[in-house]
């Protein structure tokens, strides 16, 4: 059968991305020795893995070399990785869940001191239904769980208990999997290993979101300060696990497919020598022989050549998109085309794949979590929690998970909890929530003057330190 063009499109696909694995090594590689390791544990993986780099450079001098020990040694690192990293990521996750609360708070009290005239429920409710129909298709259902989220939550436990079950039953097959995601982003806290690794930090966001709507708008202040200050050191430890895990499956990815240097790097001399300068300068066992501009001038080229080769890559998958379930259906006939796209498929799914998801999988082979496995957890966990607190919880379970509501249903909801607040000194907090979300949403740029919108951030920008295209 006679499938030389989709064989073709796969290698390609495959040689580029295994390029790509081998630049972004050589640029973690040769980044400023600037974090210290978060744990004890992590930083003798680390070392773990410097320590086998020299292998890897001998397995990639010829396509016959025996290969098995070292990926073995490389699956068991990555096991280890995301068992010590699984605590880092709920303190990141909890973290996030009280600069979430405090923002809300500080933005609901900042809208609280300045009226919104001419502004009634009818704007907002044919604003919200004409933004719902303009939206994307695709951003719909993200747009309804963050209109939902937005607003202060009016659902008694039952009612909240029947939105659980039917947005975890719209996941289908994939219910496990998501359940598991929305714990982690809402139930950060449950996690014991995260308490006793980071009591100081864990105590203290627990404090935070427990106090928020007593305090004080000078306290506010100050605890919105005080997170901005806890993010770099809490995004350092996420992105140095991030960094180990990556480059495993980066050493993996180049081990795995019985390639050697001079395939993957196309017999380009430069990369070539960027890698071996690379390996030779992290194997460096005293700091003071490394030659800091050397490493400099390698990460500086590795980035270079990554840019040049990125319209590349999309050129390759756009062409793959379009042809994907084409070359899914040849496979079935033709093995040769078989293996090439389960080599694709893995090698993708190494490149891709982030430590958060792996440490979901991970929990995966514990047992299978269902809707009321989270509802019985969340009513428990939540049970000594002020009603406050317990509803931002909930709030961000509407954020994390799909909303099962359709637009009409939704809109019902924006309806009922706006004639809840009239006559509330809330309603204006509320009204500048709403807005917001119009703001953030809105395709085409909507002047937003006549409801007097504020635009609120309080997001958080932090990267691996490596380029994952």
């Amino acid at each position: 059968m006679n499938n030389k063009k989709d064989t073709a499109l796969l290698s390609d696909a495959i040689t580029l991305r295994l390029k790509f694995c081998l630049l972004n090594l050589i640029n973690d590689l040769t980044l400023p020795e600037s974090q210290s390791p978060p744990t004890e544990r992590l930083g003798g993986i680390e070392k773990e893995l410097v320590g086998l780099l020299p292998s890897l450079s001998e397995a990639l001098r010829s396509p016959d070399s025996d290969r098995s020990s070292l990926n073995t040694t490389l699956a068991e690192l990555k096991k280890r990785v995301v068992e010590e990293a699984s605590p880092i990521f709920s303190l990141m996750n909890f973290f996030c869940a009280a600069q979430d609360i405090i923002a809300w708070e500080q933005g609901g009290r900042l809208f609280m001191k300045k009226p919104f005239d001419g502004l009634d429920d009818s704007f907002i409710i044919e604003a919200f239904h004409d933004l719902i129909h303009e939206a994307d298709p695709d951003m719909t259902g993200v747009l309804l769980s963050e209109i939902m989220s937005t607003l202060p939550c009016r659902m008694s436990k039952g009612v909240f208990s029947d939105y659980v079950m039917a947005s975890f039953g719209s996941y289908g097959e994939n219910a496990d999997e998501a359940i598991r995601f929305v714990r982690s982003k809402t139930l950060p806290f449950a996690d014991k290993k995260a308490s006793e690794m980071f009591p100081e930090y864990m105590e203290r966001f627990h404090s935070l979101i427990n106090d928020a709507a007593n305090m004080t708008d000078k306290e506010i202040e100050d605890a919105d300060e005080e997170l901005s200050v806890c993010a770099e050191s809490i995004f350092t430890l996420s992105d140095y696990a991030s960094m180990i895990f990556n480059d495993i499956n980066y050493m993996l990815a180049l081990s795995s497919f019985g390639y050697d240097l001079d395939f993957v790097s196309g017999e380009n001399m430069i990369i070539k020598d960027i890698f071996y300068s690379a390996i030779e300068l992290k194997s460096k066992k005293d700091p003071d022989e490394i030659d800091e501009e050397l490493k400099a001038k390698t990460n500086e080229k590795s980035e270079e050549i990554i840019d040049s080769l990125y319209d590349s890559l999309e050129g390759v998958n756009d062409k793959l998109i379009k042809r994907y379930d084409h070359i899914v259906q040849k496979s079935q006939q033709d093995s040769d085309l078989e293996k090439y796209l389960k080599a694709y498929i893995t090698l993708t799914v190494l490149y891709n794949i982030e430590i958060e998801t792996a440490i979901i999988n991970a929990e995966k082979k514990d047992k299978t979590l269902t809707a009321e496995d989270y509802i019985s957890e969340f009513e428990k966990l939540t049970a000594d929690m002020s009603p406050y607190t317990k509803k931002q919880f909930r709030r961000l379970f509407m954020q994390f998970a799909d909303c099962p509501y359709d637009a009409h249903r939704v809109l019902d909801y924006v309806a009922d909890s706006l004639s809840y607040y009239d006559g509330r000194k809330e309603k204006n907090s509320v009204l500048g929530m709403v807005c917001g979300v119009l703001y953030d949403f809105s395709p085409h740029g909507h002047d937003h003057d006549d409801c007097d919108c504020h635009d609120h951030s309080h997001g958080h920008d932090h990267s691996h330190g490596h380029m994952h295209l």
